[in-house]
C-alpha cells in the first residue's frame, strides 16, 4: 500500500480509542536487526512510496558497515488522549517495498 493510504488508515485506527490524531511526519531510516540508524540529514518520505507496516526488527537482517542506507521510514503521529490536555508522540515504523 502507498505511505499515504498507511497514514489514513492509521488516524482512524488511533481516532477510535484517541479524541485527537495528527499526522506529523515521516523520515527516512535504515531498519536492521534490533536496531534503527537515522541521518541527521534525513529527509521526509514521499507519500507516493509502497510500504509494508513492520511489527518486529528481529526478524531483520544484520547491519553491515557503517554507512546508513535507508530501507524504510518512522511514521509519527500526534495524539490527544480523552480527558488529557497535552498531546503526545506516537510512532510507527514501515519497511519499503
Amino acid at each position: 500500500m502507498k505511505l499515504s493510504q498507511f497514514i489514513e488508515e492509521k488516524i482512524k485506527e488511533l481516532l477510535q480509542t484517541n479524541k485527537e490524531a495528527n499526522f506529523k511526519y515521516a523520515t527516512d531510516v535504515e531498519f536492521s536487526k534490533n536496531s534503527v540508524s537515522e541521518m541527521f540529514t534525513a529527509g521526509s518520505t514521499p507519500l507516493d512510496k509502497e510500504v509494508v507496516e513492520l511489527h518486529t526488527l528481529s526478524d531483520l537482517p544484520e547491519r553491515s558497515g557503517i554507512e546508513v542506507i535507508p530501507n524504510g521510514s518512522t511514521v509519527r503521529f500526534e495524539i490527544k488522549r480523552p480527558r488529557k490536555r497535552k498531546y503526545e508522540s506516537v510512532s510507527f515504523n514501515v519497511l519499503w517495498v
